[in-house]
């Protein structure tokens, strides 16, 4: 089933999982609990100009979890 609100808390009472969806992308997926978990740590998004695709995956201490042609998103 799906359930579409922009109402969280509702989301929450309702739902086991979620999925967070901006312009058509998914951007997170999973329990409330999760993705409030991953979302409390600092994340950083990088961008490099002329850089090439898949740079960031060689840096040491680095999640990748996320990016495209212009940068990494980083945790």
């Amino acid at each position: 089933m799906i359930f579409s609100s922009h109402q969280l808390e509702l989301v929450e009472r309702l739902c086991d999982r979620v999925t967070i969806v901006n312009r058509g992308r998914i951007v997170a997926a999973g329990r409330v609990d999760e993705l409030r978990a991953e979302r409390s740590r600092p994340r950083l998004r990088v961008d490099v100009e002329g850089a090439p695709n898949g740079w960031c995956d060689a840096v040491d201490g680095v999640r990748v979890v996320g990016g495209d042609e212009q940068g990494c998103s980083s945790s």
